[in-house]
C-alpha cells in the first residue's frame, strides 16, 4: 500500500506540470467532482482514475481543494486536463508525513479506498463534461504506532 500512496503523490505532481488541451489529437473529457467523508469535504486527497482494462493506459488524477472539489488531469504530456473515455477504477489517498526528525507516511482515509484491487468506487468517462462526487464511508487507519527502543543504564565497556 505504501507504493501505491507514493506512486499517487508522484504521479500527482507531474500532472501538475500538464496543463492544457489535447496535443495528441486524442480528445480528453473533462472531469470534476467532489470528495467527502464523514459528510465532511477532504481536503488534500490524490483522486486516481485507473483504467480497468487491465489497469493498462491513461491514468488521470486530480487533487481535493479545501471544499473536497477535484478536476482531472492526465500525466502525460500529449493529453492535459480530462481523462479519455472508458471505465475507470477511482483510488481516494490522503497522507501524511511524520515529525521532523520521525519520517514515516500514514494514510489518514480508510484503506479500502487507496488500492485498485479493494476500491469499490467506479467511473464511467463519456464524451464531455464528467461529474462524479464520491462519499468514502469506514473509519480512518489507527494511528501508527511509534516503537521507542528502551532506555536502561548506560552500558559500561
Amino acid at each position: 500500500m505504501r507504493r501505491s500512496i507514493t506512486l499517487s503523490v508522484c504521479l500527482f505532481c507531474l500532472a501538475t506540470l500538464v496543463v492544457g488541451c489535447s496535443k495528441s489529437g486524442t480528445p480528453t473529457n473533462r472531469v470534476e467532482g467532489k470528495i467527502l467523508w464523514n459528510d465532511q469535504p477532504v481536503a488534500g486527497a490524490v483522486v486516481n482514475f485507473v483504467p480497468v482494462s487491465d489497469g493498462a493506459g491513461n491514468m488521470a488524477v486530480g487533487m481535493t481543494d479545501e471544499k473536497g472539489n477535484y478536476v482531472l488531469t492526465m500525466p502525460a504530456e500529449e493529453f492535459g486536463t480530462g481523462a479519455l473515455v472508458g471505465s475507470y477504477k477511482v483510488t481516494v489517498t490522503k497522507i501524511a508525513s511524520g515529525a521532523v526528525g520521525r519520517p514515516s507516511i500514514t494514510t489518514q482515509l480508510p484503506g479500502v479506498y487507496a488500492e485498485t484491487q479493494s476500491t469499490p468506487l467506479k467511473a464511467e468517462v463519456v464524451t464531455g463534461k464528467n461529474k462524479f462526487d464520491f462519499t468514502l464511508e469506514g473509519t480512518s487507519p489507527p494511528p501508527p504506532v511509534v516503537k521507542v527502543p528502551p532506555s536502561g543504564p548506560p552500558q559500561s565497556r
